[in-house]
């Protein structure tokens, strides 16, 4: 239970990573955006092994109006890269301790993340609330932000 809680916590704290900061002597106001990068896809029936450049595909969660948008630069269409630019509604689904990715409506793959700052994000297309999948993809992303004043 005790894992269950910290992972939920840390995508919510990452997935809604949104602050505003300012004060009241007329400076700008600043919102530091929390957005995923997409940096590898592996597997598939074909052994698929795909880098991706920081900012080629970008997905950014918003768990309060539950939509993940993704900003997909990819133009190479052989590659698989996952989503296409747009907005797709989500939800999470917790099973045993483990954490899954809806995405309109489907089930995308088990969440996972790691790292010392929690910078590192898998999403295993293998791995399902249901059991293990088969020739599934593996999209390995890098945490980054951003700061955007208003």
């Amino acid at each position: 239970m005790k894992k269950t809680i910290l992972i939920l916590g840390i995508i919510l704290f990452t997935l809604t990573g949104c602050s505003i900061e300012g004060d009241s002597n007329n400076q700008p106001s600043q919102i530091t955006i929390t957005e995923w990068n997409l940096i590898n896809v592996t597997g598939g029936i074909a052994g698929v092994d795909h880098d991706f450049e920081i900012g080629d595909i970008v997905w950014s969660f918003n768990n309060i109006n539950a939509l993940l948008t993704v900003n997909n630069n990819n133009t190479e269409d052989d590659l698989e890269d996952g989503l296409s630019t747009g907005s797709y509604n989500i939800s999470f689904i917790e099973t045993n301790d483990d954490l899954f990715l809806r995405i309109s409506g489907q089930e995308f793959g088990e969440v996972i993340i790691s790292g010392t700052d929690n910078e590192d994000m898998v999403i295993d297309q293998n791995s399902l609330s249901t059991g293990q999948g088969s020739d599934g993809f593996v999209y390995t992303f890098k945490r980054t932000t951003r700061v955007v004043e208003i």
